[in-house]
């Protein structure tokens, strides 16, 4: 199951999802200077696509894989973990599964959870890191005592149970009993798994759910794990996180593994852990440490999309999303307010007035997501933008530093991502080379894994309000509980919960008072709504300069 260390970097993508030169980047939070000042050249804003040669000239080198010995660990560190320090059940496991050494960030993380020392460990998913903290955790449990001592938080159900099967594989031999909670099932089974584990895996909503319900006592967890942070931000499960918190023992020890390290991270560190150590497992660089460099490669017509996915799977509080024509700057705002997103444009053809009103609802973020031109975006002093979204690639290699330069600003963190096609793919690696800044390939989201996270969200907002909710409010909802099968059933009044939920949702997640689109507001921004309401997602041109008669006038097309 495991394969050396060498074998498994190189089969990696090379990452870099937050880059740091010292321990103390993260731990002291040492202020980088990112601010990049806007470009002075002319750049014309009705210039379509790019030109591949510009990027070639001029190239300098790049930047190689990850190196091993090239980390970021605590000084001093502690000496490398080996499974000759392992207990004989530990190693009865790990020989049955055919493991002969540890992976790097397991001989490199372990040693500080059996030390009891509070650590955040940045590693890319794929990297071991499920061993580097269920292998301590393990060896530290007392199987005598029948009751939770360890718990791990996890993003989704799909997560919780690769690492439930994981803690079975390393426990079975010591005795160690885990039970894994999640959303969207009966509670029966995960009850009666909760008398007697010695583990306890899951996603923070069914977790509190559990806890404030009375099903396992928190002051009995002496080990808390946040598998997959940055993660379980993205999924909004910040307050169940604090709550559950504010339940377990102050002198918890509290390990955090997550690939990157935005400033949300750093903030939900600062809340949960003391003191703590950190380890990175990404290559140490000398510039722009505080920007993660992010591409997705898709086809020219499914860009529009693209930026969609990222949105809805990070969904920032604010972010610039950069074209390089007005049309196409008109065209995704709208594109983007069809699917219930707070976008607006920015561009060079609106008038002063306008622009002024644009940006004070942005600066105040009532408008989340500005699309906009490179011209139109110069002059705009916005300071806390965690994220940059290039819908097209620029004309010159140096307007790709000055737009990735809108985030991660006064000290703060942030990602800059590169929406591309299989040529433009070539400038991203160009621009990697010529500034030596190093891109990670993104996979484009599949539709299975964007219909999952909606429904961990869902799940996760349901049971939300009904554990909040007070028990006059949950009687009258009883009522309306006896009638939802059948309401589920016609498909009118079907839909009709569905845009109530979605209405939510969008409150929930993006902060909208009222999310939903009527049929005149659709017919507005030149929506189809009949071809719209049947879509799922609709046909779009995407890519504006890029096919002709894509689109008419920055509208949708009516689709035949």
């Amino acid at each position: 199951m495991q394969d050396k260390d060498q074998e498994i970097l190189s089969a990696q993508e090379p990452v870099d999802s937050q880059i740091v030169s010292s321990e103390s980047d993260v731990v002291d939070e040492l202020q980088a200077e990112s601010d990049l000042e806007t470009s002075d050249s002319d750049t014309s804003e009705d210039t379509a696509g790019f030109d591949p040669n510009a990027f070639v000239s001029g190239e300098v080198g790049g930047s190689s894989d990850d190196d091993p010995d090239d980390i970021v660990e605590p000084d001093p560190p502690l000496p490398d973990f080996t499974f000759e320090q392992a207990s004989a059940a530990m190693n009865i496991s790990v020989a049955k599964q055919g493991w002969t050494t540890p992976l790097f960030v397991q001989r490199k993380a372990i040693p500080y959870l059996l030390a009891g020392q509070d650590l955040i460990t940045q590693s890319r998913t794929g990297s071991g890191k499920t061993g580097a903290f269920m292998i301590p955790l393990v060896e530290v449990i007392e199987v005598s005592h029948n009751m939770p001592q360890a718990l791990i938080l996890v993003p989704t159900r799909e997560l919780a149970l690769q690492v439930a099967k994981e803690a079975e594989i390393l426990g079975a031999d010591k005795g160690v009993r885990s039970v894994v909670v999640y959303g969207g099932v009966g509670y029966e089974k995960q009850i009666e798994g909760l008398k007697t584990s010695h583990l306890v895996i899951g996603t923070p909503g069914r977790v509190i759910d559990m806890l404030q319900k009375g099903h396992f006592n928190p002051r009995s967890v002496r080990d808390l794990v946040l598998d997959e942070a940055d993660e379980m931000l993205s999924m909004g499960f910040y307050p169940d996180m604090a709550r559950i918190k504010g339940m377990l023992p102050h002198d918890r020890c509290t390990y955090m593994f997550s690939a990157t390290i935005t400033e949300n991270v750093k903030h939900l560190a600062r809340e949960f852990l003391r003191n703590p150590k950190f380890l990175s497992l990404s290559q140490k660089k000398r510039s722009v440490d505080a920007i993660s460099h992010r591409y997705v490669v898709v086809d020219k017509l499914a860009k529009d999309k693209a930026v969609l996915d990222i949105l809805e799977h990070d969904h920032p509080e604010m972010a610039f999303i950069f074209c390089n024509t007005r049309r196409d700057v008109a065209y995704l705002s709208d594109y983007l307010k069809s699917w219930g997103l707070s976008a607006e444009p920015f561009s060079g053809d609106m008038s002063q007035i306008a622009r002024e009103k644009v940006m004070n609802r942005f600066r105040t973020r009532q408008t989340r997501y500005l699309v906009t031109t490179d011209v139109a975006a110069r002059g705009i002093d916005v300071t806390d933008i965690p994220c940059v979204i290039q819908y097209e690639m620029p004309m010159e290699p140096d307007i790709y530093v000055h737009r990735a330069g809108r985030t991660a600003r006064a000290g703060k963190t942030g990602v800059a991502w590169s929406v591309v096609s299989e040529l433009e793919e070539l400038a991203v690696k160009a621009i990697g080379r010529r500034f030596d800044l190093r891109f990670e390939k993104v996979p484009p989201q599949k539709a299975n894994i964007s219909a999952d996270i909606l429904l961990e969200r869902c799940v996760a907002m349901l049971e939300r309000a009904e554990r909040d909710s007070s028990r006059a409010v949950r009687r009258s909802a009883e009522k309306l509980a006896e009638s939802l099968p059948a309401l589920v059933a016609e498909e009118g009044t079907r839909m009709g919960l569905a845009l109530l939920l979605s209405q939510l949702y969008r409150q929930e997640f993006y902060g909208q008072k009222d999310a939903s689109l009527t049929g005149q507001e659709l017919s507005a921004i030149g929506v189809d709504e009949d071809a719209f309401a049947h879509s799922a997602p609709p046909r779009h041109g995407g890519g504006g300069g890029h096919r002709p008669g894509g689109r008419d006038g920055g509208k949708f097309r009516k689709r035949r």
